[in-house]
C-alpha cells in the first residue's frame, strides 16, 4: 500500500507584477491547476514558487554554520573580481585587502563591532577605480553582501536575500520583474507561522521581510520528464549567476535553476536510492513495466524492464519518462508533504489515454499528503482532474485558476474552482472553430 501521509501544509502564493503576472492569488492545499493557453503566464507561477521555496530551503541550516558558509561565498566572489582586475588593469588592490580569502574572514571577524566603518572604507576605494562601471557595482554588491553576512547574523531576511537575488537572476534570467512596472511583489505564506514577503525593482531584490518557521523544506520543477536522456549535459550545464561569476566557463550552457535541480536530484535517486516507496495502489508499474536504474559499468542511467533488459533512456517512449521521473524523484525522497511537487504542463507526450493515468496519480499523490502545483493546456487532463478529485472525495482541496488578460499584455489569474467550465470553453474554443467546416461546405 501507498504510505499515509501527514496532512500538507496550507500555502498561500501572492505575486503582483512579475513577468506576465499582474496579479495572481493562489491557494495551494492540496493540488492546485492552472489552465490556460501557451504564453498566458501558467509556467510564472510556478516558477516564482519555485523560486522562492528554494530560496527559503538554502538557508534552511544552523546559522553559524549559513553565515559562515554565505561570507566565504561572496568574499570568494570578490577576491575573484578583484584578481581578474589586478591582471587586466594592473590595480594594486592589495593595499587595500589581505592577500588571501581567509585572512580577510578573519579580519571581519575580529573586527565585526567596526564592520560598517570597515565596509564603508572598502567601498569608498572601489568607487574611486577607474575600472568599467558593471565591474565597480559588482565588487560593491559583494562588500554589501559580505556586510550582510557579518552584521545580521540572527536575520533570516538579510541571509535569505542574497540567495532570492542569485534565485531571480538565476532562474528568470534576471528578467523577473514585468516590463511596465519594474516592480514586483511576491508573497508566500503558510498557516499562520511563517511567512515571506519580498519586493523587488529593477530585477533586484529591494526588501525582505520574512518568518521560516514550518515553511516546506524543498520543491521541485518538471518542465520535461525528457531532461532524463539529457542528464550528463544538463549536469555539465552553468545557471546565469555562474557563468557570471566564472569567467572561464562563459562557454558552458546556460539553463535555469530549476532544471540543474532536476537533474542533480533524479541523478541522486539513481545512484543513493535511499526511500522506496510502496506505489502498489496506484499502479505505476502497470504503465512503466519497469523502472529507472544507475549502470555502474556504463556510468549511465538506464531503462531496466521486467524482462531484466535495459535500454538507453533516449531509446523509450517519452511519455514512459514520465511515470518514471515520479518513481525517481519517491526514491530520492524527493516527495512527501513537505516537498512541493510543481510540474509544468504534464500532458506533454502523452496519449489521452496515458494523460488520465497521470491525473488520477496526481491526485491519488495529493490526498496522500503531496503538495502538487500543475499547469495544463489539455481538456483530458482537466476533466481527468476534476473525474479523479470527485472519485476520491477530495474536490475541497483542489483549486484551479485561469489567466485572464489585462491591461500592457499582462494577466490575472482569476479562481474558476467553482465554474471550471469556463476552463472547458476556452479549451474547446480553437476545435470547434475548425468544425465549422461541416457547415461551410
Amino acid at each position: 500500500m501507498q504510505p499515509k501521509l501527514e496532512k500538507c501544509i496550507l500555502m498561500r502564493l501572492k505575486v503582483k507584477n512579475v513577468n506576465k503576472i499582474s496579479h495572481a492569488d493562489v491557494y495551494l492545499n492540496g493540488l492546485t491547476v492552472i489552465v490556460g493557453p501557451n504564453n498566458s503566464g501558467k509556467s510564472t507561477i510556478g516558477r516564482t514558487l519555485f523560486t522562492t521555496i528554494k530560496a527559503i530551503a538554502n538557508t534552511n541550516v544552523p546559522q553559524d554554520f549559513l553565515q559562515d558558509k554565505q561570507l566565504r561565498k561572496h568574499v570568494q566572489s570578490l577576491y575573484q573580481r578583484l584578481y581578474a582586475l589586478s591582471r587586466k588593469n594592473k590595480i594594486d588592490w592589495e593595499t587595500q585587502f589581505p592577500k588571501m580569502v581567509p585572512e580577510f574572514i578573519r579580519y571581519l571577524q575580529v573586527n565585526i563591532k567596526n564592520i560598517t566603518a570597515i565596509i564603508k572604507e572598502k567601498k569608498s576605494y572601489i568607487g574611486g577605480l577607474d575600472i568599467v562601471p558593471r565591474q565597480k557595482s559588482l565588487l560593491i554588491e559583494d562588500l554589501t553582501n559580505i556586510q550582510l553576512c557579518v552584521s545580521f547574523k540572527e536575520s533570516p531576511a538579510a541571509i535569505i536575500k542574497t540567495d532570492l537575488q542569485y534565485m531571480v537572476e538565476s532562474e528568470f534570467i534576471n528578467r523577473f520583474c514585468s516590463t511596465n512596472t519594474k516592480k514586483s511583489i511576491v508573497e508566500l505564506s503558510s498557516e499562520e507561522t511563517a511567512k515571506i514577503q519580498y519586493e523587488v525593482i529593477n530585477n533586484l531584490v529591494n526588501k525582505v521581510e520574512c518568518s521560516r518557521e514550518n515553511f516546506i523544506k524543498d520543491a521541485t520543477y518538471v518542465e520535461s520528464p525528457l531532461y532524463i536522456h539529457l542528464l550528463d549535459a544538463l549536469l555539465m550545464a552553468r545557471t546565469y549567476r555562474e557563468i557570471v561569476d566564472r569567467r572561464s566557463l562563459l562557454s558552458s550552457a546556460m539553463v535555469p535553476v530549476h532544471i540543474k535541480d532536476l537533474a542533480e536530484k533524479i541523478m541522486l535517486a539513481v545512484r543513493q536510492p535511499n526511500n522506496i516507496i510502496e506505489f502498489s495502489n496506484l499502479h505505476i508499474e502497470d504503465t512503466t513495466h519497469g523502472s529507472f536504474i544507475y549502470d555502474r559499468d556504463l556510468q549511465q542511467i538506464m531503462y531496466k524492464s521486467e524482462d531484466g533488459n535495459t535500454y538507453s533512456p533516449i531509446n523509450i517512449a517519452s511519455g514512459l519518462k514520465s511515470f518514471g521521473l515520479l518513481q525517481l524523484l519517491s526514491v530520492g525522497s524527493f516527495l512527501g508533504p513537505n516537498h512541493m511537487l510543481i510540474w509544468d504542463e504534464p500532458e506533454n507526450h502523452l496519449h489521452p489515454e496515458w494523460q488520465i493515468r497521470l491525473a488520477e496519480i496526481f491526485v491519488k499523490l495529493a490526498k496522500g499528503g503531496q503538495p502538487i502545483l500543475i499547469t495544463t493546456h489539455s481538456p483530458y487532463f482537466l476533466q481527468a482532474i476534476k473525474y479523479f478529485s470527485a472519485k476520491e472525495t477530495f474536490e475541497k482541496y483542489v483549486n484551479y485558476y485561469l489567466p485572464e488578460e489585462t491591461e500592457n499584455n499582462l494577466v490575472e489569474l482569476k479562481d474558476i474552482s467553482n465554474d471550471l467550465n469556463k476552463a472547458f470553453q476556452l479549451l474547446a474554443e480553437p476545435m470547434n472553430k475548425i468544425m465549422e467546416i461541416d457547415t461551410m461546405y
